[in-house]
């Protein structure tokens, strides 16, 4: 399938492409590459860290995780937006920058921000702007607090979904402008991300969370 190389960054863009997904330039030569499914290619024919992630799978481990996941999904998303800029992040840290009061709502709104400028590029429609995603999340923390200091046990139930719904939204949103960007630029073969170690770590720990959650109404329920 014919392709274009950008002449400026050399990142391989679709034939259809307007300006190039790394550096937005119009400045093009074309070429002829072979495409492997779910193995993106880069002009130098070297795989990098484009894999899409599904809504439901999000939503599952969510779920699984008690909103655990969230942080893992910060830590692979901005590797492969570090992969595909060619900047310099740190996604570990700015995974766990969102355990920082404050200071983690700026890292988010870089992450969408980058996120919204990869699909500007692209020409592709944007689910989440940073600033809505920095309104998800800043509920999220508020409504954290708020449930500290709540004794009704039905009242924290709510809360709690409350905030899942906002976590859980900001990932699907800002996740489905990324699938659409990694479909634009590296075409309908890419496949679905697998599960990992890191996710494996994450659904464990999940998992004896909700172990724990179930015994302590077990015990609370016994002692009505």
């Amino acid at each position: 399938m014919a392709e274009k190389v950008c002449t400026k960054c050399g990142r391989l863009n679709p034939a259809h492409a307007n300006f190039c997904s790394d550096c937005g330039v119009q400045s093009f030569a074309e070429t002829q590459t072979e495409q492997f499914p779910g193995v993106p290619q880069t002009a130098e024919g070297i795989a990098n860290e484009a894999v899409l992630i599904s809504q439901s799978r999000i939503v599952v481990l969510s779920v699984v995780t008690s909103g655990l996941y969230f942080l893992y999904w910060l830590y692979i998303t901005w590797r492969q937006l570090q992969a595909e800029t060619r900047d310099v992040h740190y996604p570990v840290a700015h995974a766990f920058t969102m355990l920082v009061p404050v200071y983690g709502l700026f890292r988010l709104h870089k992450h969408v921000g980058v996120i919204q400028n990869l699909a500007l590029r692209a020409e592709i429609e944007i689910s989440l702007t940073p600033a809505f995603a920095v309104v998800l999340v800043g509920l999220y923390v508020v409504l954290g607090f708020v449930s500290r200091s709540l004794q009704d046990l039905t009242g924290l139930l709510v809360l709690n979904l409350i905030r899942f719904s906002l976590i859980t939204t900001t990932m699907i949103l800002a996740q489905s402008t990324l699938n659409a960007y990694w479909k634009r630029s590296r075409g309908p073969s890419l496949q679905n991300a697998p599960i990992g170690a890191g996710e494996r770590a994450i659904i464990f720990l999940g998992l004896m969370y909700w172990l724990f959650v179930f015994l302590w109404l077990f015990v609370f329920l016994s002692a009505l």
